[in-house]
Formats: structure tokens, sequence, C-alpha cells
């Protein structure tokens, strides 16, 4: 691991609450951004991406400093930083915004997070709107408040992140939909987390509010998993490679039986595995995320082959038909000839197979943020591509 000694940092950029942990993590060049240093290097580039695409990485991004706004014409102010209209944001709900200035120039394109009604955060890029915002209240005619909270995040990124998550603060943070936030408790350390990042794989944020315990907090999260995977900080966590240990329940994982062997995915998707119980692992075997915020979809097998279909993510349900493609070790989606009855997608149903038919029994959409039930009963045939159904069943 590096040591302090090894850079030369001046006095007048600051280090973030993670600072020396990602030092003793292998954190090898900083560079700066919104006055802080930031992590810029853990290694071979390419063995780091592919840590974020086959498994997870822990990042310091403290820098994105944060803009607190509260008063009594809080909601007023934000909306006059922004041209995205706001009137619809709930408490609890994050909205990627364009801050300008007074000639429609991007300043800045911070995710705003409202944590009451009355206080909202922007988790900023790097340009210094604290003076700016502070600089429009001045004239504006509104009643509030504008700071820099103690307020840094951490980000948890890519497709095994969300095992990470629940086995760090369990099933509650699997609700955390696309987008939103939720204040946590980890060992006494205060957190709000939310379900955005910079990466296109799922991931989250998780911002510390007690700049005092960032190594503790950094420290937490591989030491909590580092039995059960690779997460990786850059290149440093863990040697293993291609197997993925659970110690969770197998009833819990969508699981299906193929040409005689088990498979099993991630209730999300993305990741899929073959089981080998002679030594209780379960080795990856794809190497694609199609699948990937699917959650509460079905697997399962038809004429040798495994398929996975509908389910839950990025705010709304889906009905993708998916095919393992065992040659390349990716899915392929089918191209169905005719299309799934429902718009709005399907999640949470039962399944049958007979006489090359699928049938869809149950389950919810999803239709401007709101569960509508299923009451049809909906097959596809395999032969013609084709979904159908039949209204009412009883």
């Amino acid at each position: 691991m590096n040591s302090l000694n090894d850079f030369g940092f001046g006095t007048q950029i600051r280090k973030s609450p993670f600072f020396d942990a990602t030092v003793r993590w292998g954190a090898r060049d900083f560079s700066v951004y919104n006055h802080m240093y930031i992590p810029r290097d853990f290694g071979d580039p390419e063995r780091n991406f592919w840590n974020l695409v086959n498994k997870a990485i822990l990042c310091d991004v403290a820098v994105e400093r944060q803009v607190e706004i509260t008063g009594p014409d809080a909601a007023a102010f934000v909306q006059l930083l922004t041209p995205r209209n706001l009137s619809t944001l709930e408490v609890g709900q994050c909205k990627y915004v364009l801050i300008t200035n007074a000639d429609g120039g991007i300043l800045n394109d911070p995710v705003l997070l409202k944590l009451a009604e009355k206080h909202f955060w922007l988790s900023l890029a790097d340009s210094d709107v604290l003076f700016w915002a502070q600089g429009v209240a001045v004239n504006s005619g509104l009643d509030v408040k504008i700071t820099e909270p103690d307020a840094s995040p951490l980000q948890l990124q890519g497709p095994v992140s969300g095992m990470i998550m629940e086995a760090l603060f369990g099933k509650e943070i699997l609700d955390l939909r696309y987008y939103w936030l939720k204040d946590f408790v980890l060992d006494d350390i205060p957190l709000v987390i939310s379900r955005t990042g910079w990466s296109s794989e799922l991931g989250y944020e998780i911002f510390l509010r007690d700049h005092t315990r960032g190594n503790e907090l950094w420290e937490k999260i591989p030491k909590k998993w580092a039995p059960r995977s690779s997460l990786n900080t850059g290149d440093n966590l863990s040697e293993e490679q291609n197997n993925l240990k659970l110690k969770k329940k197998l009833s819990e994982i969508p699981i299906v039986l193929n040409n005689g062997d088990l498979f099993l995915t991630d209730d999300g998707g993305g990741l899929t595995f073959k089981l080998d119980l002679s030594n209780n692992t379960i080795d990856r075997v794809d190497n694609s995320f199609v699948t990937m915020n699917k959650f509460h979809g079905d697997l399962f097998s038809y004429d040798n082959s495994i398929y996975h279909f509908g389910g839950y993510g990025l705010y709304t349900t889906n009905s993708t038909l998916l095919r393992y493609n065992e040659e390349y070790r990716i899915w392929d989606e089918i191209l169905v000839k005719k299309k799934f009855p429902l718009n709005n997608g399907i999640s949470k149903f039962t399944s049958l197979i007979t006489d090359n038919k699928y049938y869809v029994i149950g389950g919810s959409g999803t239709k401007n943020q709101e569960e509508v039930q299923n009451t049809d009963l909906i097959y596809f045939d395999f032969l013609p591509l084709r979904f159908n159904k039949f209204k009412n069943p009883v």
C-alpha cells in the first residue's frame, strides 16, 4: 500500500474525509476538483474498467460538494436557479438539473436532492456554485439560507453493488428507487443514500453526514463484503475474479435447472452464475448486463435454453424477453412478432410453461410511478413468437 509520504500536497487544497483510506487502499495519483483532492489512479485502468462492469468499485467522490438551501422560500429559490420544472419534485426525490447564468449559459449540472419540504442539496460538478447561489440570493427577495453542509459522498457502482448494499443495510435498501434518497444509519454513522451515480451500472451514492467518521465508513464497506465477493476500489480489494460466494438463501435468488445444471441470477438481473455444490461456489458464466435493473422478473428454462422475462428497474417495468447464449456468454433479446399486450411491462408475476406456451399470471406493471395490477392471463407462444392474452380469467 502507498503512504502519504509518496505525495506532495499543499494546504490550500482540501482533503476529503476518505483521503487516508484511499491511500491505504492503493490510490496512486490525485487531481483537484472543487478545491479538493480526488483519487484518479488505482492502477491498471483497463482492470479498473472491468471491475466496474463485472463487480463493483468504491469511489471517493467527496469532491462533489453540496450546496444546502433551506428556509421558507427554499423551493422557490431552487427553481430560480434552474430552467428545469421542479413543481412535481417530491420529498425524497432527486433530479438532474442545469444551473444557468443570466444568459442561459451552463454553470453546473448537479443532482438536486430534496431532503424535506424546505431543505435541498445541490450535489455539484466542478464549479463554485455556492458563491453563485449566495450572490443570486442577495437581491432575490427570498428568505433562504445557503451554506455548505457537512456532507461527503462515496459512490458504490457496479452490478454487485446492490448485494453489497443489502449486506450493509438489509433488504430495505433494495426498495430505494432510481433517483430517490433516504436517510440511513450504519453503526451510528449518519448517512443519506441515493440511487444515483456517474456510471451506467447499478449504483448508489452514500453521503456521510459526519466528516470525522470518513475512514471508519470506508473500511466498513469492504470488510462487510470481502468474504462474499469481489469489491474493488480500483484494482486492490480482492483477488477473486470468477467466483461469487453468496451468503444468502438460495430460495431468495431466481434459480433454474437447465440440461442438468443449476443456474441463477441476481434478482436485479445481469449477473448469471452456474452453481457448483461440490465446493460451495458460484461460477459466473455471462459477459453482459442486458438484464440489469430487472428486479422481480422471471428466469426459466425452455427447449434447453435459459430465458429471462420482465422485471422492474429505473422507474418502470419492462416486457423484454431474453435468451442466454451459452456460446457467446451473453443475453440476446428475442425479437417477438407480436409484442407484450401491456404497455407498462410487468413484474412480480407467476409463470407456467406448457405446450410451447409461456403463461404470465398476475403481477403488476408501473405507470407514472404507480403500480397497476395485471388482471389478464397472458401467454407467449414460442412457435410464432407472439404474445396473446385472454380477458378476465376466472
